[in-house]
């Protein structure tokens, strides 16, 4: 049997450390505004959940010390309107990092996770009769096994949205959205792809279009 009691498969207080730079602006006569920030979080004696498997292949799990966690995460928005088309666009890039340390049979190995990615919106409007909104979102994520680098993986998700609401007459409304997911695996063969296709049609009854 192993020896439970041994420092790495002990359990102690945990503290953490953390850092955040926020930078925010909005020109309310452009319409213009941009954030960014950045956080970084630094564990010491990070705690984790440890798993022994016995001869019979019992599973036991139990919170333990490891060295230290650490992760960073990175994000930035910037919207802006071109009056001369009545539109307005939206960017926001932003990537996370995060490296931890797993325990198996008392035994450790570092496992880092990597994203990336970021969207772009597009919004038109049109006297407030008609409206139309799309929108991109990709991420990269890639996760890493130091102790197994057979069972690295990366996806890549996508996922393209469509949305418009047009004003019929006086008390009617009609709407649709249409949204495309896309999966793929850069370690496998997997692919998937998700269409769906939303539309209604709204009779107001109420004063004010209620």
């Amino acid at each position: 049997p192993r020896d439970w009691s041994s420092d790495v498969c002990s359990s102690d207080l945990s503290y953490s450390h953390n850092a955040n730079i926020n930078f925010t602006t909005f020109n309310p006569a452009k319409f213009m505004n941009f954030f960014a920030f950045v956080t970084a979080v630094y564990q010491v004696n990070a705690i984790t959940t440890s798993q022994m498997v016995d001869d019979r292949l019992v599973r036991t799990s139990k919170p333990v010390n490891v060295k230290d966690n650490f992760s960073l995460n990175g994000n930035v928005n910037m919207g802006f309107p071109v009056k001369v088309i009545k539109s307005r666009f939206n960017l926001g890039p932003n990537a996370i990092y995060t490296r931890t340390i797993n325990v198996l049979n008392c035994q450790e190995s570092m496992v880092s996770q990597k994203s990336w990615g970021g969207n772009i919106r597009y919004n038109f409007n049109y006297k407030d009769k008609f409206n139309l909104d799309l929108s991109a979102t990709v991420r990269d994520q890639l996760s890493e096994f130091d102790a197994a680098p057979q069972q690295n993986q990366e996806f890549i998700n996508k996922t393209y949205s469509a949305e418009t609401t047009f004003s019929i007459l006086k008390n009617f409304q009609f709407n649709a959205s249409y949204d495309y997911y896309r999966y793929d695996s850069k370690t496998t063969s997997f692919s998937q792809s998700i269409p769906i296709l939303n539309m209604w049609l709204s009779r107001f009854l109420l004063k004010g279009n209620a």
